[in-house]
């Protein structure tokens, strides 16, 4: 894989010649020019860990940057994640892979689409177990769905270290609301929960305040927060609804930070400063995939290293795929723009927050 020169990515991502550039972004592209001249594990290591500090130390700068280079910090963060677990460099390289618990924030029916989905992440890791992958390479999740004034003991007992929860349900960037549907065909909301209310149904099932393990907000678009121009677009449009008689719906609300950084910053003031907290940069898919390039015939197991050992699925970064272009006095037509659609696996797509 080639990873962007230092020089090129420097030249992408300027504004003018006023832009004042922090000092962590200065690391990103030192490393990243040690890194060109010298692709040693070492460089790599050093350049992963600035990347992935910028993006979680420097929220805005990070995503305004994305925003007026076409998508190239995402890109640059992209390769390099990928090139640090393609070289071995992971976390659960040749160690035990973590505890998962997947908790859903949902109960009755709204909760059952989770549920399955969540099932066939067991599924598959049986048949990758039959398939002759190692105990190493596979794991199985607790699933836990929510239930209102219930301690959950499979929450109050969770492994505190090499550990990982998974938050269940749908998002977008900005969204101060996780939802669900029906079932997966269908596209109604049947129930819509803030995020604070979220983390408070987590808090309430028994989490322990010593929990040391990764929290991941699993939803579309966790780790993206909203640009203010969106915000206020969808703002105005929303108020225009609600000027003519209608409602807004609680999935449609957007704030100026995203799904993982609400939420990681209300468990955070609630005692909780123990655990990691990450959220995605794009739309994810729910199910466990076999690679685009790999045969889909019953053969082969349904996880390979070239996957992820670290994670399996697959998420398709493209943090910004649309653009929003004002006319006139507010108005604003919403038009695709696929050249900063790209795809990669979903070892690259999430960032702690």
């Amino acid at each position: 894989m080639t990873i962007v020169s230092a020089v090129a990515f420097t030249q992408v991502i300027k504004r003018d010649w006023k832009s004042h550039r922090s000092s962590r972004l200065d690391t990103v592209i030192s490393t990243l020019d040690t890194y060109n001249k010298n692709s040693n594990l070492r460089n790599l290591e050093s350049l992963h860990k600035a990347v992935n500090l910028w993006a979680k130390q420097d929220p805005k700068e990070f995503l305004n940057r994305n925003f007026i280079s076409n998508n190239a910090v995402y890109t640059l963060f992209a390769e390099v994640n990928a090139e640090f677990y393609a070289k071995g460099l992971g976390p659960y390289e040749f160690v035990p892979q973590p505890k998962g618990l997947v908790f859903i924030p949902f109960g009755g029916q709204g909760a059952e689409e989770f549920r399955v989905k969540s099932e066939q992440w067991n599924t598959s890791e049986s048949q990758n177990i039959i398939k002759g992958i190692g105990g190493f390479k596979t794991r199985q999740y607790q699933i836990v769905t929510w239930a209102h004034n219930e301690i959950k003991p499979a929450v109050r007992d969770f492994r505190k270290t090499n550990s990982e929860i998974f938050i269940r349900g749908h998002g977008s960037p900005g969204a101060t609301h996780i939802s669900t549907r029906n079932n997966i065909s269908e596209k109604s909301v049947t129930d819509a929960v803030s995020v604070i209310d979220v983390c408070k149904r987590l808090i309430n099932s028994g989490l322990d305040k010593n929990y040391a393990g990764n929290i991941n907000f699993y939803t579309c678009y966790s780790g993206v927060d909203a640009l203010a121009t969106d915000i206020k677009y969808k703002q105005n449009r929303q108020k225009q609804t609600i000027k003519s008689g209608g409602k807004i719906r609680d999935e449609l609300l957007v704030g100026s930070k995203c799904i993982a950084r609400i939420g990681a910053d209300y468990l955070r003031s609630n005692g909780y400063s123990k655990a990691r907290y990450f959220g995605y940069l794009g739309p994810l898919v729910s199910l466990y995939s076999k690679p685009d390039f790999e045969s889909q015939t019953e053969s082969h197991p349904v996880d390979r290293r070239e996957i992820d050992e670290f994670m399996h699925r697959y998420v398709d970064i493209s943090p910004q795929g649309y653009k929003v272009e004002y006319t006139g006095s507010g108005g604003g037509t919403t038009i695709p723009n696929k050249s900063i659609s790209k795809k990669y696996r979903a070892r690259v797509g999430k960032r702690e927050v």
